[in-house]
């Protein structure tokens, strides 16, 4: 649906109507939006390649009262990608010798644990290294360019924060091999910090107990408002942090146009 559907179908705020222009300036591409019953996020977004008539902004039907603020994040990320030079545009690639060489940097053991569920684990530690620095930044921005959103990008990151957390239970410890426990809490502490700032909470308390976490957390949110805020100071925060992390051999950098075709693929 394009987004006058999409107005006739939901309640969405007028100031989305500003962000959803951004993106057809910047990359001179429409977006579809589409509706479903299952995603394993609130939203997930397909920036469009040459090929691609529109962006593709995918969507859970149980997040109604949050859609705006959700699809302005999303949008977020298509106009910080398009407004990169051509040449700068990459995303994260994983090659099959270098999530060998993680599985070793990790400590885990393929006689102790699934492989589907060991893929599942350094997937997961890319996505959060690749998107949360960016994340940060992209909240900073709604809460100051639109403060239409306020209300519902508040409520958004509060029901954020709580399931975010949920990675620090005992249960979760309990079957997480220790590194990616720490890898990962690690950078959801810089996330919290950076959201934070946003919801008027401090959720530090919550890594009280786990020293080396909150010490590699706060070097991580440090860095997040360090570089320069476009596309190219994102990669560089993501390299940085992927450094610290010991993640830096985890994924390569491959052009954005260089996807296999089973992206054009519809969910």
């Amino acid at each position: 649906m394009n987004h006058l559907e999409l107005s006739s179908r939901f309640s969405i705020l007028p100031v989305l109507s500003e962000i959803i222009e951004k993106v057809r300036e910047v990359s001179r591409k429409d977006i579809d939006f589409r509706a479903v019953t299952r995603l394993p996020t609130y939203a997930s977004t397909k920036i469009a390649r040459d090929r691609m008539e529109r962006h593709v902004i995918y969507f859970r039907e149980d997040i109604v009262d949050r859609l705006s603020y959700i699809i302005a994040h999303e949008c977020g990320h298509i106009i910080r990608m398009m407004e990169a030079p051509v040449e700068k545009r990459v995303v994260p690639g994983t090659s099959i010798r270098q999530r060998g060489e993680t599985i070793k940097a990790l400590d885990i053991s393929v006689d102790d644990h699934p492989i589907q569920l060991i893929n599942m684990w350094i997937d997961g530690l890319v996505l959060q290294l690749t998107n949360l620095p960016v994340d940060i930044r992209i909240e900073r921005w709604l809460n100051r360019e639109y403060p239409g959103l306020s209300d519902e990008q508040q409520k958004g990151l509060s029901i954020d924060a709580g399931k975010t957390l949920a990675g620090l239970s005992d249960e979760v410890r309990r079957i997480t091999p220790p590194k990616i426990y720490q890898l990962s809490n690690s950078m959801t502490f810089a996330y919290l910090r950076g959201i934070g700032e946003i919801t008027g909470e401090r959720y530090d308390r919550e890594f009280y107990g786990y020293r080396s976490i909150l010490s590699t957390g706060k070097t991580l949110y440090k860095i997040a408002d360090s570089e320069r805020d476009d596309f190219e100071g994102d990669l560089t925060i993501i390299n940085r942090w992927a450094k610290i992390l010991g993640l830096d051999t985890a994924f390569s950098w491959i052009d954005f146009e260089d996807m296999p075709e089973s992206y054009f693929d519809d969910v």
